[in-house]
């Protein structure tokens, strides 16, 4: 026993020297089915590249995935998208959180707002029932809109409407 714990360390021995790391691969399915339509299916939108503030002390990605519907008719249409917010700190050793917000019609006229505290983000943003395009492509669909705060943290995303 104490031979071949030897050998081993030995043989690992260059690698942990040299602060290598192994070149095998593992092929290890994820079973989860939201992180891989995230992965497939979605697009990307990062917020901090919007607005003007100038300091923004966490890293927001907007992640939207299509679903479709009958919105328009006699076509396959996107009619909502779920969408899925991550947040994480800036550095080398980060912290991160993911937030599912829902399936909504369409996120729209993002804007941050001044922080109030520390590690935290504030946004205002417009939930629409139905995608532009939807509503463009069938006038007989009914717009409703409802403006919301995001007040974001890597512990909790609070959605507060705004009359």
């Amino acid at each position: 026993m104490k031979g071949s714990l030897f050998n081993a360390l030995l043989v690992a021995a260059p690698a942990l020297l040299n602060a290598q790391t192994p070149l095998a691969l593992r092929a290890t399915p994820v079973h989860d089915d939201l992180l891989a339509e995230i992965l497939n299916d979605a697009e990307m939108q990062d917020l901090n590249k919007l607005g003007s503030a100038k300091r923004k002390d966490v890293a927001l990605r907007l992640y939207s995935i299509g679903h479709s519907g009958t919105c328009v008719e006699e076509t396959e249409w996107v009619c909502s998208y779920r969408y899925v917010l991550a947040v994480s700190e800036f550095g080398e050793t980060r912290t991160r959180a993911v937030y599912d917000l829902g399936e909504v019609g369409q996120l729209g006229a993002i804007q941050w707002l001044p922080r109030t505290t520390p590690d935290h983000a504030a946004l205002e943003l417009e939930v629409r029932n139905y995608p532009d395009h939807a509503m463009k492509q069938n006038p007989k669909l009914k717009l409703q809109t409802r403006r919301v705060r995001l007040d974001v943290s890597l512990d909790t995303v609070t959605i507060t409407p705004i009359r």
